[in-house]
């Protein structure tokens, strides 16, 4: 089988999605030191319920968010999608990521990346990315490679002050795909999948030193582009 080592997370081949936003400023600090972002709510969580269109709620490390993406995605939260893939004589080979992230400097955020997806430059993409991301239990990811004929789900996190996180690596349990609906290309965006995904998983930090932390009882509604 084949493997490709993607460079960094969420970073090879990059298309970010987010209601035509433009190149964010880097609020980080900001958001490190002051723990919030545009919109209500504070540490980097919105209050709300699930009533919206997408989503992510669950418990990091002891504490509750609950992210909302409002329906014009300019009060906290918005969602994008991203593709991190090679191509080699017309077969393409990587993975798309569901993200939302915070709107005003993209941290805090959170990506769903499904792997390791292969198919040719003229296939039928649309039925390509339904027919791979299925409804049922995925395996997490282990050694942050991509592995062709194989299918497995990556979390990844960042927080308010930049510093990423992954699943790659052990767990127990596997994620659960609920559903995932045909979505219609809109303005700006191009066509897909609405995604529903639970989970449960630790966090290891890439810098290699700091500590992991633990993700649970998460829930996500997320909009994956056709970015093939």
């Amino acid at each position: 089988m084949k493997n490709l080592k993607p460079a960094s997370l969420l970073i090879l081949v990059i298309f970010l999605f987010s209601a035509c936003k433009k190149d964010a400023v880097d609020y980080s600090a900001y958001n490190a030191e002051h723990g919030t972002h545009i919109g209500s709510g504070t540490g980097g969580t919105d209050s709300g319920t699930t009533t919206a269109v997408y989503y992510f709620k669950g418990t990091l490390g002891g504490k509750t968010l609950d992210w909302i993406v409002d329906a014009e995605e300019s009060k906290g939260w918005s969602s994008g999608s991203a593709s991190n893939r090679s191509s080699d004589k017309g077969v393409n080979t990587g993975s798309l990521t569901a993200i939302i992230d915070a709107t005003q400097g993209q941290n805090p955020n959170i990506g769903v990346e499904f792997r390791t997806m292969q198919y040719n430059f003229d296939a039928d993409k649309p039925a390509f990315l339904k027919a791979f991301v299925a409804t049922g239990a995925w395996t997490f990811d282990t050694d942050n490679s991509f592995t062709v004929g194989t299918k497995t789900i990556s979390i990844q996190y960042t927080d308010a002050a930049g510093n990423q996180y992954s699943s790659d690596g052990v767990q127990t349990g596997s994620a659960n795909v609920v559903s995932a609906d045909v979505l219609a290309p809109e303005l700006g965006r191009n066509d897909g999948l609405k995604i529903k995904v639970t989970f449960s998983c630790t966090l290891y930090a890439l810098d290699g030193t700091s500590p992991s932390i633990q993700l649970t009882n998460a829930e996500a509604v997320m909009r994956l582009e056709d970015l093939l």
